[in-house]
């Protein structure tokens, strides 16, 4: 699989290609060509103020978000309505706001990424909400968010442009009924890499069903019964299944994980240039590959395949988001538990997850609904009933000792994983070229497990490549 394919100039035609794409889409919204359209505000029948959300909630997520901001819209003193709007999975969420801003039709509100702030922020096309947080009349304490949600949103010129919304971290998720049949303790995860290795290929096993009990011969005791290196197929003999330790991904965000956590970065301190090719990532991405190839214990998967493998209890781990628990839990037939994924050197995650930003070209009175909302809903109170209820991180220190979470935890401990602030947090690259340098590592995970090329080779190739794509940027 070539990676640098094409090189600067196949880059320049993307970025041509994808402002093409933008400035015709854009059109269409704006319905002319005749300029940028300005809209005054709008109001319900009933005379309140509309303010519009744009969101990627999709499901139950998009379900208890919408019972919350109804019960704003019933609730709040300011004669405000809040009109939320689906608008589609990330990616067209990011196009249908760059086409909106260009047709300067924006919502008030929207659900963006860090790098798409940097890039908002350069057209001016979202609102520093330094005075709101800071009024006497409307503001809230900034030192009770989270420091490291603060930190994620305060941008290279010391100002918040964003608050966080739906921020998450990685967690393990593991089959406690197949520990027990392994002789591992249930509620021991593991905590390390190595630690990981070594329960997985413990995991891994052939189970036979039998009439009163099921046995379980592990991966190591068929070699010694067919040959080193004897690995058995994934459909058995009627009554036998063979369970993995680990199903996994090709996902850029878990080899995000594992280079921090190896003392790596991503890109340079000053954001230029890309270090994926650094000693500690070549650790990283051994420590993916062979977990598949060397010891044996994970399947590759695609999707959200490795949940429904866990799911139907062949695969005994799984890495996924703190999230993935509001999809997976209902369907789960067996005991599970949830912990911090297993670290190396450094024991820290990546933040991921996205924040609410307040567009420009509005008036004054429709700015200040539009904090008021954002306000209202990373309160103490309601940031905590959203983490209880998504599993996403509550935004306000305040939170984590409310009565509310504290009760959450004790009713089930696996929310502990999610209720639970992290002093570690580490963040992807904040610089507005990391959405198109994110996908080239997106390719990077696919080529480590599927590549006949050695793991150096590969992060060489894509730190050739995104270094163009970050050149691009600088011009």
């Amino acid at each position: 699989m070539a990676l640098n394919n094409g090189r600067g100039a196949a880059a320049i035609k993307s970025k041509l290609f994808i402002t093409i794409a933008v400035l015709l889409t854009a059109l269409m919204f704006s319905g002319c060509v005749c300029g940028p359209r300005k809209r005054g505000p709008q109001y319900t029948a009933d005379g309140r103020l509309k303010i519009v959300f744009w969101h990627s909630m999709a499901g139950k997520l998009g379900e208890i978000l919408n019972s919350m901001i109804d019960e704003y819209n019933k609730n709040n003193k300011d004669n405000i309505f809040v009109k939320t709007e689906f608008i589609g999975e990330y990616a067209t969420l990011n196009q249908k706001i760059a086409a909106a801003v260009f047709a300067e039709i924006p919502p008030h509100i929207a659900q963006v990424y860090e790098t798409w702030t940097v890039k908002l922020k350069r057209e001016d096309a979202v609102v520093a909400l330094d005075k709101y947080i800071d009024s006497k009349e409307v503001g809230i304490d900034k030192n009770d968010i989270v420091p490291a949600l603060l930190k994620n949103v305060t941008m290279d010129d010391g100002k918040i442009y964003s608050m966080p919304f739906n921020k998450s971290i990685p967690a393990l998720y593991y089959n406690k009924r197949l520990f027990e049949a392994v002789g591992l303790d249930p509620e021991k995860p593991p905590v390390t890499w190595n630690d990981f290795i070594e329960y997985g290929k413990k995991l891994t096993t052939i189970e036979h069903k039998g009439f009163l009990f099921n046995e379980y011969v592990n991966f190591e005791d068929y070699e010694k019964e067919h040959g080193a290196g004897s690995f058995p197929p994934r459909s058995l003999k009627p009554g036998h299944t063979v369970i993995w330790g680990n199903a996994f991904i090709s996902d850029p965000w878990s080899f995000e994980n594992y280079i921090f956590q190896n003392g790596g970065r991503i890109l340079s301190e000053d954001g230029k240039k890309a270090v994926i090719n650094s000693p500690e990532a070549l650790v990283a991405a051994d420590y993916l590959v062979d977990k598949m190839k060397k010891h044996r214990f994970a399947m590759r998967t695609s999707g959200r395949e490795h949940q429904n493998e866990f799911i139907a209890e062949r695969v005994a781990m799984i890495e996924g988001t703190i999230v993935s628990k509001v999809f997976m839990q209902s369907s789960l037939r067996f005991p599970f538990g949830m912990s911090t994924i297993p670290y190396n050197k450094i024991n820290t995650s990546v933040l991921s997850g996205t924040n609410v930003a307040v567009f420009a070209y509005f008036s004054e009175a429709e700015t200040l609904a539009a904090w008021k909302f954002i306000k209202w809903f990373t309160d103490t109170d309601q940031t905590a009933r959203w983490g209880i209820d998504t599993t996403y991180m509550p935004v306000r220190k305040s939170a984590y000792e409310t009565e509310m979470v504290k009760e959450a935890i004790k009713k089930d401990p696996n929310m502990k994983v999610a209720l639970t602030m992290l002093e570690k947090i580490d963040f992807e690259p904040q610089v507005a070229a990391w959405f198109e340098c994110r996908a080239i590592l997106g390719k990077v995970t696919e080529a480590l497990v599927l590549s006949s090329k050695s793991p150096k080779q590969i992060l060489d190739e894509a730190v050739v490549e995104m270094n163009e794509v970050l050149e691009l940027e600088e011009l």
